[in-house]
């Protein structure tokens, strides 16, 4: 009987004895951001380029781009209350400029935001990490033709929250 008794309370002292020990995460302070719009020569040639992105302050700030463009910074906890955000678009250029018609032209894009959380403890965690590239191999002879259909570029939309 007192075996029986054991087996019966035994599981009880261990689901007791399986409390959450573990200490709240601290809060986080800031936030490391790192931006990259990486786009080729070509692209530049037919398009403008800009970046609308969340800075140090918190603000958001538009920025035109005429070459790759790699960003770092820390955006404090109370700046990000509105999120962090990457948007960079490529408009066509007005007028545009003559294409070579006997040469393909590569355009391509790269972009990238990392947001990583700096915690008041020292730790830190990635919280968001996103790329998005593409490419278009267009005709001299048919770029009229691709800006006309492709007037604006969305070569990124990155948001994050928390």
């Amino acid at each position: 009987m007192r075996f029986l008794a054991t087996l019966l309370i035994l599981p009880l002292l261990l689901l007791t004895g399986c409390g959450d020990n573990d200490e709240p995460a601290a809060s986080v302070e800031s936030y490391s951001v790192y931006y990259l719009v990486e786009f080729d020569e070509n692209l530049s040639q037919f398009y403008d380029v800009t970046a609308i992105y969340t800075a140090a302050s918190g603000a958001t700030v538009t920025k035109p781009l005429s070459e790759t463009t790699p960003m770092s910074l820390t955006v404090p906890a109370d700046a990000a209350q509105q999120g962090i955000v990457l948007r960079a678009v490529a408009t066509v250029k007005d007028p545009l400029p003559e294409a070579d018609a006997t040469r393909d032209y590569r355009l391509y894009y790269w972009t990238q935001m990392s947001v990583r959380a700096d915690r008041a403890d020292g730790s830190s965690e990635k919280v968001y990490d996103r790329e998005k590239a593409d490419i278009h191999v267009v005709k001299g002879s048919q770029m009229a033709d691709f800006t006309r259909s492709h007037p604006t570029i969305v070569m990124t939309d990155f948001s994050y929250s928390r």
